[in-house]
């Protein structure tokens, strides 16, 4: 576990197979296979960061506020 105490993708190897992930703003929420993610992000990668990433890139709500914005200019 980092100096700061966050949970890292390695904290979970033997855990769990596994990892879901909700996005607060939208509720939507998908599964990810935790052998995937060791490949995609590495095994140091911060638990919390992928959840930011995923609901930064991919919030449907983000997206439906950034496209009804677009259509009101």
């Amino acid at each position: 576990m980092p100096s700061d105490g966050a949970i890292i993708f390695g904290d979970l190897i033997g855990k769990l197979d596994i990892v879901r992930v909700e996005c607060p703003k939208c509720g939507r929420s998908g599964r990810y296979r935790l052998a995937n993610l060791l490949m995609r992000c590495g095994r140091n990668e911060k638990l919390l960061l992928l959840g930011m990433r995923l609901s930064t890139r991919q919030c449907v709500g983000r997206l439906r506020r950034a496209s009804n914005t677009r259509r009101l200019v």
